[in-house]
């Protein structure tokens, strides 16, 4: 007998109104009077192992009876109980799994969408950005160039203008240099007062 079966035993045996003999399976087995009575009468019901048990008075009425499962078929039952459960639980799993998967593929889809739009939008942003960078490299080129240019026609104009300013300084020495060759020479003064011209 099972330790669930011995309590419901014990129960039974315990409630009022307390029988005075039971019988089990036809086995008349009376309430000792002395010791632990409903313990030994439990034990003697244990040995027994029967199906049904009667609870009845002192003159013979039955009181109240109870049916009991045999040791065989408990454990069966208990086994069968189990499996049923797990399989229930097993299935709620799935269940519960299997929706939690549909609920959650919108999310993941539209993160997924969010993600390839961030990175084209990434990809068309380096491209203007090295578009940006190349004119900005033309445009310090040129301005580069325009400066080398500039630079070159100043250099060229003051090389002329200084060879023009030597010319003109050549050609005014030397229109000096022919005045002083024209003019007379100076008349020096005698012992009469009177100056000697010169031949």
């Amino acid at each position: 007998m099972s330790a669930a079966a011995h309590t419901r035993v014990g129960n039974f045996l315990r409630r009022i109104p307390q029988p005075a003999y039971v019988v089990a399976d036809g086995q008349k087995l009376l309430v000792p009077t002395t010791g632990n009575r409903w313990r030994e009468l439990g034990q003697s019901i244990a040995a027994i192992e029967p199906n049904k048990l009667v609870a009845h008075s002192a003159d013979g009425t039955a009181l109240r009876a109870i049916t009991l499962e045999t040791g065989d078929s408990e454990p069966k039952a208990s086994g069968a109980e189990t499996d049923s459960e797990l399989q229930t639980f097993a299935k709620l799993l799935s269940d519960a799994y299997e929706k939690a998967s549909k609920s959650q593929q919108p999310i993941i889809d539209s993160a997924m969408q969010f993600i390839e739009r961030l990175s084209k939008r990434l990809a068309d942003t380096e491209a203007e950005l090295a578009s940006v960078r190349r004119a900005y490299a033309r445009m310090i080129e040129d301005q580069a160039h325009e400066r080398a240019e500039a630079i070159e026609a100043s250099a060229g104009a003051s090389g002329e203008a200084g060879i023009l300013d030597q010319a003109l300084a050549a050609v005014a020495q030397g229109a000096l240099q022919a005045q002083a060759h024209q003019q007379p020479a100076a008349v020096a003064p005698n012992g009469n007062g009177h100056g000697k011209r010169s031949k």
